[in-house]
């Protein structure tokens, strides 16, 4: 279940039920073998729909900050942060690292360009049961 909470014509937000994709492996994130394929393909999707529900436009040059908000006991905020930062890029630009075809039309889904475009981060954990909120804005 996802529930999208804002967009504008420079940034957007929305909520991910479930834990966030960790970057604690070895392999591509984008990898089809990768142990965090579920969480990820949950982020596309939550990502895919507050995009065309929203008409958000991924942001293709200059800064972006990034805001997480974790619900439950998450883990280790690098991990977790650099996760969500590389999948939500532009996935073809990485396309070198592993084959992206088993994420279909996912494979589509971007917010930016490149996560070397992130500039600025915030992250809180906070109780609950497992979700998380994703914030994208254009500096």
């Amino acid at each position: 279940m996802v529930e999208e909470q804002r967009a504008g014509s420079d940034s957007i937000c929305f909520e991910v039920q479930g834990l966030p994709p960790l970057k604690n492996e070895a392999i591509s994130v984008f990898n089809a073998k990768h142990g965090q394929a579920d969480r990820i393909r949950t982020l596309l999707q939550a990502a895919q729909r507050a995009c065309q529900e929203h008409g958000f436009a991924p942001i293709e040059t200059g800064g972006v900050a990034l805001d997480v908000v974790t619900h439950s006991p998450a883990g280790d905020a690098t991990n977790i942060l650099g996760g969500i930062a590389d999948v939500l890029e532009n996935k073809p630009i990485r396309a070198h690292r592993s084959s992206i075809d088993h994420l279909g039309d996912l494979a589509t889904v971007w917010l930016y360009q490149d996560d070397k475009q992130i500039k600025e981060i915030t992250y809180r954990e906070l109780p609950g049961h497992p979700r998380y909120t994703v914030t994208i804005r254009a500096l």
